[in-house]
């Protein structure tokens, strides 16, 4: 429950004065010097509303009543926010990483097979953590306390290098919130300057920066045929004109394909260049007339992958022969065919350094069969290869 205390004479003295209390008299209590009030509670504004309404005079003006609350009220309400945070839905224990600045990304009610994310910061990394996601208490229920949905034990590292996409899109959200925020309370110098801040830094657009950043693109295949092949460049959808510039004196016009963000451009590479990686700089231009000029590279690659096939010489009818291949880096599809069988696909194996698979011998088979290998590389390379086996009944 809220209380006034009142400080007389350097001493604490609870004021439980009578609704029939006047100014003269708080001022004859208090002497020569200033009364102050303490207040235990959340609501601080309320707090005040509720107390002071007993120290006030029944018979006092209703100027002086408005004067009053305009003193005391009006600093409280002013600074006070008037956006409500809204509380994480998991508890950390096992450390104290001192999390801050924690915004949702992806969040759903926590219940089986839900899928929620969040993204913020914090200042001591933990190798052991729990997380416990819990329920909001119900409202008006009888009991308070949250109930925990599900645990999982995850650390915050110090160093997580293969996370870089991390802070741009923790800068991203922390950006939506102080937008937010200046939406409902007003600008604020310090939230504004964060939010050019963080919007230069990691090259995004907000209401308060004027530029709009270039884009970037990705190259795609990053490996091709000689002949005539399709150099495609994804981009961001701002982009107006693209233009592929190659190392053997090519400049190529890109062309965006229809309701996408793919440009594409076909070439020839001039014969007799060989096989090797190459550098193509495409020129990018957006709507607002920015201009940026990217690197990328492809390889040129006109060679089939070669096949290595390993094999018992022999097996038995209704036998399952396990196959191993050893081949090129840059295989994508590898597969192995006995006799008309299908092809049956063949995975990369860590322990044996090779691509293994299973091929199942038929009942009915008999005598010396063909095992066909046939791999792909990322360049659309087609490489093949056999190897006899003998079924014995």
């Amino acid at each position: 429950m809220p209380r006034a205390v009142g400080r007389l004479r350097g001493q604490l003295t609870l004021l439980a004065a009578p609704s029939a209390a006047t100014s003269r008299a708080l001022a004859d209590a208090r002497g020569p010097l200033p009364l102050f009030t303490a207040l235990s509670g959340e609501e601080t504004p309320e707090a005040y509303r509720t107390v002071s309404a007993q120290v006030l005079a029944p018979a006092s003006a209703e100027i002086e009543e408005e004067l009053f609350w305009k003193r005391v009220l009006d600093p409280l309400e002013k600074d006070a926010p008037r956006t409500a945070k809204e509380p994480l839905p998991f508890r950390v224990s096992g450390g104290e990483p001192r999390l801050r600045d924690v915004y949702p990304v992806l969040a759903q009610p926590p219940a089986p097979g839900s899928l929620s994310g969040w993204i913020g910061r914090y200042a001591a990394p933990e190798p052991r953590l729990r997380w416990d996601f819990t329920t909001p208490p119900l409202k008006g229920g009888s009991s308070g306390a949250a109930s925990i949905v599900s645990s999982l034990e995850a650390g915050l590292p110090e160093k997580a290098t293969e996370a870089r996409d991390l802070p741009r899109r923790w800068a991203r959200a922390r950006v939506d919130a102080l937008l937010f925020l200046i939406e409902a309370e007003g600008e604020r110098r310090e939230w504004v300057d964060e939010v050019i801040a963080l919007s230069k830094r990691y090259k995004f657009v907000t209401p308060y920066t004027a530029f709009l950043a270039a884009p970037r693109s990705l190259l795609r295949p990053r490996r091709i045929q000689p002949g005539d092949p399709v150099l495609r460049v994804e981009c961001d959808p701002g982009t107006v004109s693209a233009v592929a510039l190659f190392p053997f004196g090519l400049r190529l016009p890109l062309v965006r394909r229809p309701r996408s963000n793919l440009w594409e451009g076909r070439f020839l590479a001039p014969e007799g260049l060989p096989d090797g990686r190459y550098t193509v700089r495409i020129l990018l231009r957006d709507a607002s007339g920015a201009a940026v000029s990217e690197s990328k590279h492809f390889v040129l690659d006109g060679r089939a992958p070669s096949i290595a096939p390993e094999l018992p010489a022999t097996a038995r009818a209704g036998d399952a022969v396990r196959v191993s291949v050893r081949t090129d880096d840059d295989v994508i599809l590898l597969s192995a065919r006995l006799g008309d069988g299908a092809p049956v696909p063949l995975r990369w194996d860590d322990r044996s350094r090779r691509s293994v698979g299973v091929l199942l011998v038929p009942a009915s088979m008999a005598g010396a069969q063909e095992v066909f290998f046939e791999a792909v590389d990322a360049a659309k390379n087609r490489g093949f290869a056999r190897a006899r086996l003998e079924v014995r009944p």
